[in-house]
């Protein structure tokens, strides 16, 4: 596992148009927004966003414009390579929130898939059993999956 760099939680406030840009640009072009599979039986999924590069204070920027999540340094086994740093930023409200603010080119697909799970995640005890949510959630996976070419049937 690789060593925090940074573990700090702020309120995301309005973004100015330079760092909606800045950040629109960081996730389109470095960043993943993911679904991850956790607990027991990894049925319950995490969103989650990542957004990875070799340059440390690049991450450190768009860490700043967020004002969420954790920096780490990522294991390579390639010694010729430049270190890399990951942005990790997850949690529901946060990423709601968030993804409501930008507008993404490349990735507008995966945000909707996220955003689309995350507001089933924030009311699925109101409106639907335990079984139906986790077959909604597999789905939202799956759509994951074929977006971000993991996994391809």
């Amino acid at each position: 596992m690789g060593m925090f760099i940074i573990d700090v939680e702020r309120e995301l406030g309005m973004l100015s148009d330079y760092e909606r840009g800045f950040l629109e640009a960081a996730i389109d072009g470095e960043g993943c927004i993911r679904l991850k599979p956790y607990g027991k039986a990894k049925r319950t999924l995490k969103p989650t966003l990542h957004v990875t590069n070799t340059n440390l204070s690049f991450l450190e920027k768009v860490h700043n414009i967020v004002g969420k999540g954790n920096i780490r340094k990522k294991n390579r086994n390639k010694p010729r390579c430049k270190p890399l740093f990951e942005l990790e930023v997850t949690g529901t409200e946060f990423l709601i929130k968030l993804f409501s603010e930008i507008t993404l080119t490349v990735k507008e697909r995966q945000k909707r898939i996220a955003l689309e799970y995350l507001e089933l995640k924030k009311s699925w005890g109101h409106k639907m059993s335990r079984d139906a949510y986790l077959r909604k959630s597999e789905e939202y996976r799956q759509q994951m999956k074929i977006v971000n070419h993991r996994g391809l049937p």
